[in-house]
């Protein structure tokens, strides 16, 4: 559907899984015709795998729970970054993807998160939660979709949950501004809020946390009003 409009148009694609959209927006390309243009994080191949034969939220049944392989065997974790073009115009589409230049290269790319001030606009950089199922470690993925380009963070014996976007307020940069998470230390038992650079993830402050915060899903970052 356009923005600008509110008309639909049908596009017709082969079989995949995508469970969180990066990012959209509308562009005119260089011969003048209107795309939508969707980013998004997707099975990497979804031909491989039953999608009727197993619903991936079967994973929070307390007996499932209770098995430490389950999800490793049954929830495909390969996953692929994407994006897919729609020339309204022409009613064609094309699917671009990106190299996985990560390490591990097998591994779950997910929760995708941009800063607020680029949605629904042309943007270059989204942030990620990469999960390594074979260690159960979770690190941080920055990916520059305009240059192809991938920068991690990882530490040992830590997991990273899903990073917030908090962009400097007076910021003229797109990545301009910090990612906050929670960090759970598995050989401390403890939790921590971490602070890095949306520039280069480089860590630039830490807070403990007097209680362990579980894995979660879904956070957001409110900005107060600034004078």
């Amino acid at each position: 559907m356009l923005i600008s409009t509110g008309e639909r148009f049908n596009f017709e694609l082969p079989p995949t899984r995508v469970v969180h959209i990066t990012n959209s927006f509308e562009r005119i390309n260089k011969q003048g015709e209107l795309e939508v243009v969707l980013d998004a994080p997707s099975l990497t191949d979804v031909n491989a795998t039953d999608l009727n034969a197993f619903c991936m939220f079967d994973n929070l049944k307390i007996p499932y729970l209770l098995d430490p392989e389950f999800m490793y065997k049954n929830i495909p974790f390969s996953t692929t970054l994407r994006r897919w073009v729609f020339n309204v115009n022409t009613m064609r589409y094309t699917v671009e993807e990106a190299s996985r230049d990560w390490e591990p290269r097998d591994s779950l790319v997910e929760f995708p998160i941009v800063n607020p001030d680029y949605m629904g606009k042309p943007y270059c950089y989204s942030y990620y939660v990469q999960w390594d199922f074979l260690k159960m470690h979770m690190a941080l993925l920055k990916y520059d979709v305009c240059r192809k380009e991938f920068l991690q963070w990882s530490e040992e014996g830590t997991s990273s949950m899903e990073p917030i976007y908090a962009p400097h307020p007076h910021s003229r940069e797109e990545d301009d501004g910090v990612l906050l998470a929670p960090v759970y230390n598995e050989k401390l038992d403890k939790t921590e809020l971490l602070v890095w650079s949306a520039r280069n993830l480089e860590v630039i402050a830490r807070y403990d946390n007097p209680v362990n915060v579980p894995f979660t899903v879904h956070g957001w970052w409110f900005v107060s009003n600034y004078k």
